[in-house]
């Protein structure tokens, strides 16, 4: 097994683009794509990081001599930290057809930390509980299509296409501790859910108001 230390690790991590084209046209895409998310970056440290997390109920079910017995867990406080670790993965493609062309670029983001409060009961009672969830790497597909005709610039994809590294811990469970399986499944589930919601209702639609506005003659 090969293991790469921390520093090593974290300066690859957070060095956006990660490569280098010799393009002018593809540099300057790149440089695009960079600023805009310095951009982007400056409005999440103002309003989405910490992203404060919607209140969730989550059932789950454990068998006793076989005996399907339903549970629940209420979740509050919720927070997830790490958006502003959104970063260039990569060189960005073009294509151009006719009057139009089209930008497309890898992002990703991680680590991300999603955080909860919450209570489980099993059978009418249970203890008070800790949740954190641990995301290690998530990647987004972007594209921008840029009409030099009308000097028009879309958004056409910002989605979540990949989720790596998620883990889930629960502390507190005490007497529940048999159904820490059962439970951790129903979480992980939600919060994958909840990246994706966070990526493409909460974050798209402020990527594609400053793609909208971008200057992107360069591509003309």
């Amino acid at each position: 097994m090969i293991f790469i230390p921390v520093s090593t690790f974290l300066c690859c991590f957070f060095t956006l683009g990660g490569s280098h084209n010799t393009d002018p046209l593809v540099g300057n895409a790149n440089n695009f794509i960079d600023i805009l998310i310095a951009n982007i970056k400056g409005e999440l440290a103002d309003n989405l990081n910490p992203y404060h997390l919607p209140e969730k109920s989550i059932n789950f079910e454990q068998e006793i001599f076989q005996l399907p017995l339903r549970g629940q867990a209420s979740l509050y406080d919720g927070h997830l930290i790490g958006l502003n670790t959104l970063h260039r993965a990569g060189d960005c493609t073009i294509l151009k057809n006719g009057n139009t062309v089209n930008i497309t670029v890898s992002l990703g983001m991680g680590v991300m930390i999603g955080s909860y409060k919450g209570s489980v009961t099993f059978m009418g009672r249970g203890p008070r509980v800790d949740i954190i969830g641990r995301l290690g790497y998530a990647s987004v597909k972007m594209d921008v299509i840029h009409d030099s005709l009308l000097g028009e610039n879309r958004l056409q994809a910002f989605n979540l296409e990949q989720l790596n590294g998620l883990t889930i811990n629960i502390k507190g469970l005490g007497p529940l501790s048999f159904v820490v399986n059962k439970l951790s499944s129903a979480i992980l589930t939600l919060f994958e859910g909840l990246v994706k919601d966070v990526v493409e209702w909460t974050l798209k639609p402020i990527v594609e108001t400053k793609v909208r506005n971008y200057d992107l003659s360069f591509l003309d």
